[in-house]
């Protein structure tokens, strides 16, 4: 029994090699080792011979002895079963009749250059050969399913990604289908990297596992969310056939799909998410609505979907702004005008720092909104409406309404140097001299220059309101003997010694000469160098 041919193959070889059933039962018999390996020992056992030619009657004999079926050893540039040589070499039926005979499926292959560890399962290897009856015959065998390679995906990722769906069918008739929850390295899932490629195996997956089209990512999104992020209609309409469910579902942030279509530059998907009963009004964690978003991005088409859908425009967020504060304070100009068109946008609304629409107006500079024209437009917009619909004495308090740090928005627009605003609250008739709770006007805030003040007064076409106070500007306090006066220029709450002049005022038709301040005398009789 110790007899080789010239290749150095023994006879319990020969006898596996050429099928010769009788022999080989016969050698089998006199105890010989089954599981000798081929080419000296550096092979695979006797079994890979009968296999390879065929001969399955021979093979069923040796796996009856408890020939081994894994005969792990380094084929070409692997460390590997035999399970993986006949994926190699793509023999389906050998392969086969291995994983029903037992042997382990999972058994990963090694490539033998250490800087390339990359380790394959046969079901990954199956799967992307199209050899679906290894498939078929792995799942049987209840191969574990949701073993990921080094990018994170199954075997299921990979039907999807080389759209093999028969293999992808025979997965699903596992039991256990854990796997199409699993999320590959960038985050998909099967179901949704079938979404996303447009397969129609979106339906498969979806019989298979009714409630996968709602599964969430690491940020509470579900697929709903992603879908109206990425501006994908088709996806939104899908997903919205399959479950109405998703529409209620909030993520990490609190925002259902209403407030990412909100602001996503597509109409057909903020009305069909209104169509199948998206909440309207539902608040994210920082108390934003969806009309907070839409007009936060400057969508006006999508605010005026949103307000005839019955949106609440003076819902407040986390700082206590309504709509009109929120789109006022990111210069949104098209959706300033759709809200003040709207009589229900409340124009007096307080933020939690005090400020109403105007404030945040009058602290909006250029390097904060894209049209160099917002902000000014912005507050003739708000101070329009409000003297329309007020009357003079409500609408003098609205445009000289303080914050919670005594600022008149005047004083707001002067301290950023937002000259056309100041302009524009002045021809509304702001009042000039308003002290705010450090004690700063207008006149006595420090800037590197006074020009803009010059060029303010310079621009005055009628006497402002007049200012009221304790103090004089230059800290003077009034007192019996201390007289108020006002400038009849700039109308500021002046002493006797800081306005000395008397002089009339052209320009306001004022032919009398009146008091003015020793600043307004400058600008009058100099004007702005």
């Amino acid at each position: 029994m110790h007899f080789r041919d010239s290749e150095g193959r023994s006879c319990l070889e020969l006898a596996a090699l050429y099928g010769l059933i009788s022999t080989l039962r016969i050698i089998c018999g006199l105890g010989v080792n089954i599981n000798e390996r081929t080419h000296d020992g550096s092979g695979y056992t006797v079994l890979m011979h009968s296999l390879s030619k065929g001969h399955y009657e021979c093979a069923e004999l040796l796996v009856s002895l408890g020939c081994d079926l894994e005969s792990v050893t380094l084929d070409g540039l692997y460390l590997q079963t035999m399970l993986h040589h006949f994926i190699d070499i793509v023999d389906e039926e050998a392969a086969v009749f291995l994983i029903k005979s037992g042997c382990d499926g999972n058994a990963v292959r090694v490539p033998r250059d250490s800087n390339n560890l990359v380790e394959e399962t046969p079901l990954h290897r199956a799967v992307s050969a199209q050899m679906n009856k290894i498939v078929a015959a792995l799942v049987s065998s209840k191969t574990n399913l949701n073993v990921q390679d080094a990018h994170g995906r199954t075997a299921c990722h990979i039907c999807v990604q080389e759209r093999n769906h028969i293999a992808l069918s025979e997965l699903l008739k596992a039991n256990d289908v854990e796997f199409l929850s699993i999320r590959d390295k960038f985050g998909h899932t099967p179901f949704s990297q079938a979404l996303f490629s447009k397969q129609h195996v979106v339906f498969l997956l979806l019989a298979r596992l009714p409630h996968v089209a709602l599964q969430t990512n690491g940020n509470g999104e579900n697929l709903l969310h992603t879908s109206v992020k990425l501006n994908d209609l088709e996806s939104v309409l899908f997903l919205l056939s399959t479950s109405s469910d998703a529409t209620r579902a909030t993520d990490g942030s609190g925002r259902n799909a209403l407030h990412y279509a909100a602001d996503v530059d597509n109409e057909l998907i903020l009305r069909n998410l209104l169509l199948v009963g998206c909440d309207v009004n539902v608040t994210a964690k920082d108390g934003s609505t969806a009309l907070h978003a839409a007009v936060r991005g400057n969508r006006p088409h999508h605010t005026e979907i949103l307000l005839e859908n019955a949106a609440n425009a003076n819902q407040v967020d986390d700082r206590h702004e309504n709509a009109l504060s929120v789109a006022v304070r990111y210069g949104s100009l098209d959706c300033v005008k759709v809200l003040l068109d709207n009589s229900s946008v409340d124009g007096f609304s307080l933020n939690k720092n005090g400020q109403s629409a105007l404030h945040l107006c009058a602290m909006l500079t250029t390097e904060k909104v894209q049209s160099r024209t917002a902000p000014v437009e912005i507050c003739e917009l708000l101070l329009r409406r409000e003297a329309r619909a007020l009357p003079e004495k409500v609408f003098s308090a609205y445009v000289d309404l303080r914050d919670a740090d005594g600022n008149t928005a005047l004083m707001l627009a002067y301290m950023v140097g937002n000259g056309d605003v100041c302009r524009c609250l002045l021809r509304y008739g702001a009042t000039m001299g308003a002290r705010n709770s450090d004690g700063d006007t207008i006149f006595t805030y420090e800037t590197p220059t006074r020009l803009l003040l010059f060029r303010l007064l310079d621009s005055l076409e009628k006497e402002p309101r007049w200012s009221d106070g304790d103090i004089c500007d230059c800290g003077v306090r009034f007192s019996i003997t201390v007289r108020k006066h006002h400038c009849r220029h700039c109308g500021r709450l002046v002493c006797a010694k800081c306005s000395e002049v008397t002089m009339p005022i052209a320009k306001f038709g004022e032919e009398k000469r009146v008091r003015v301040c020793s600043l307004c005398v400058e600008v009058l009789t100099k004007g702005v160098q």
